[in-house]
């Protein structure tokens, strides 16, 4: 049947060895080992194996127990759990240079949507942030979800614009402006709507989205944006005083006044999205690697944040994420 795709035969795996002469110096004793560029300077694995580990791993979101099993039931090969770990470490610290340049450069931005989730380590409730500059991804773990995290990987006194949701840390960097994501607040109102209340003031909180949507969809001067922000800013105030009679729907005011100005600050200045669903697509990636593992096993996660953040920051470019592995590797690792 010309409908039905065949799979084809697994590729095989090509060995290299590498045969390096050796001198020995007949005055001082001292071994001299010639050099080639393709050959690890430490460790029996090659580029492309090291590459085809962290890929399976990282990438392919594999358990650490179960790339060993790939990759004896795929390609005849035997290593253990503790070796793929050990190959993390090796190749994380080997990119280290290039994380600490993605650091670099959210730091320097200044538009940033940022978002955190809960992360399992050891048991215990830790977070993984993402920090979204358009074509840079920063991921770290942490154990706080607090506002130290963000003065320390942006610095105290970042200026610029964060999207963000209604968690109260971002406020503590008082130099940024605020985004707040109308996304989260419509699936909130959208939960609230099954009173008529709630049906009504979900219907209201749509219409004006819309109509914010659209505003900042076309060119204005920041005098017609001021007008427009005040405008709305008092109507959804208003909407809040008038709505927060109702007892199932007190909650969600109070969350809508926490906000403040900052669910118009996409109107103010121009260029600034009304969500944070940026934020959450880039952090998509590390939730489902995050389900599948269950938990870290080791409070040494600075291998998952470099590895996390530099491919995600790849296949935001559609860069190809194991050539730019080899790359580091050989110039970080072989003898060349």
């Amino acid at each position: 049947n010309k409908d039905i795709e065949e799979i084809p035969d697994p590729l095989p795996i090509r060995f290299i060895r590498f045969l390096l002469s050796v001198y020995l110096c007949h005055n001082c004793g001292k071994k001299f080992v010639a050099k080639h560029e393709a050959c690890p300077k430490r460790g029996r694995f090659g580029i492309t194996f090291l590459a085809l580990v962290i890929f399976l791993k990282i990438f392919m979101r594999g358990v650490m127990r179960k790339v060993p099993v790939f990759l004896q039931t795929q390609n005849g090969i035997s290593i253990s759990a503790a070796t793929v770990n050990n190959i993390l470490e090796m190749v994380a610290a080997s990119a280290e240079s290039e994380f600490d340049a993605i650091k670099a450069e959210i730091r320097k931005c200044d538009r940033l949507f940022v978002d955190e989730t809960s992360f399992s380590v050891l048991g215990k409730n830790w977070w993984i942030w993402i920090f979204h500059s358009g074509d840079k991804i920063l991921v770290v773990i942490r154990k706080s979800r607090g506002s130290e995290v963000l003065k320390e990987i942006l610095g105290e006194n970042w200026k610029g614009f964060i999207n963000c949701d209604g968690w109260g840390a971002y406020g503590r960097l008082i130099h940024a402006i605020l985004q707040r994501c109308w996304a989260h607040l419509l699936r909130e109102a959208k939960d609230c709507a099954t009173t008529t209340a709630g049906r009504h003031l979900n219907i209201r909180l749509t219409a004006m989205f819309h109509e914010a949507r659209n505003f900042i969809a076309e060119k204005h001067t920041a005098v017609e944006r001021q007008a427009k922000a005040v405008k709305m800013e008092k109507e959804l105030v208003h909407l809040c005083n008038y709505y927060s009679k109702y007892p199932d729907l007190e909650k969600l005011c109070g969350y809508i006044s926490n906000g403040g100005s900052d669910w118009f600050t996409a109107i103010r200045y121009e260029g600034i999205e009304l969500t944070n669903n940026t934020a959450e697509r880039g952090l998509r990636e590390e939730v489902v690697m995050r389900n599948i593992m269950g938990a870290l096993r080791s409070e040494k996660v600075q291998k998952y944040e470099i590895l996390c953040s530099l491919f995600s920051t790849w296949q935001l470019n559609k860069q190809d994420c194991m050539a730019n592995l080899k790359r580091i590797l050989s110039a970080k690792l072989c003898l060349g």
